[in-house]
């Protein structure tokens, strides 16, 4: 039998953890930018920011698709996880 438990709970690590990665991507992108829009050589800065804007973009795009499902682990978890845990006492207790 599979252990859906299980496996969600890697999925959830997984995902939060996917997550975090790419918001501090996002981060650090947006400390970037900031610290090259304060500089006063535009021609040099100007590629950089480019290649930061685009980055950034797809990382923002990754966040996005991953919200949803964080919030799914973050909101309705515990609760599933509190119904199994008691469906689990429940099947231990009928077979006792």
């Amino acid at each position: 039998m599979r252990d859906y438990k299980g496996e969600l709970e890697a999925l959830k690590n997984d995902l939060m953890a996917e997550f975090d990665y790419y918001n501090k991507q996002q981060s650090m992108i947006d400390k970037r930018l900031n610290e090259l829009m304060k500089q006063d050589q535009f021609n040099v800065v100007a590629v950089e920011m480019e290649r930061l804007i685009a980055e950034r973009r797809f990382v923002k795009e990754r966040c996005l698709e991953l919200l949803p499902l964080r919030d799914m682990f973050r909101g309705g978890w515990a609760e599933a996880v509190e119904r199994l845990d008691k469906l689990a006492g429940h099947k231990r207790e009928s077979v006792i």
